[in-house]
């Protein structure tokens, strides 16, 4: 399937817990995930969750989801959706 021992080694840790998540920014990976009903989310999401709960600020998170973009890790419209987010109706 074109997976190399990263992915490999992500995809033997999942389970179908919810409340376990296997973080990745490999879209083969998620989508593999999903066919057994594993928790999956993209790195960038994770830093969302991050800002959600005041870990780190917006300015932190958009500059990490950047860095990832500059790879080609997430794509331009995932991008200006994290930058555009609301969250001030999330944080506690």
């Amino acid at each position: 399937m074109g997976y190399d021992d990263a992915d490999a080694s992500i995809l033997s840790n999942g389970r179908s817990d919810p409340d376990f998540f296997l973080i990745t920014e490999d879209r083969a990976v998620i989508k593999y995930s999903r066919l057994y009903h594993f928790s999956t989310i993209q790195l960038c999401d994770l830093f969302r969750i991050f800002t959600m709960m005041n870990l780190i600020n917006r300015t932190e998170m958009y500059r990490l989801a950047k860095y990832l973009r500059d790879f080609r890790n997430i794509t331009k419209k995932k991008l200006k959706s994290l930058k555009k987010m609301d969250y001030s109706d999330l944080n506690p």
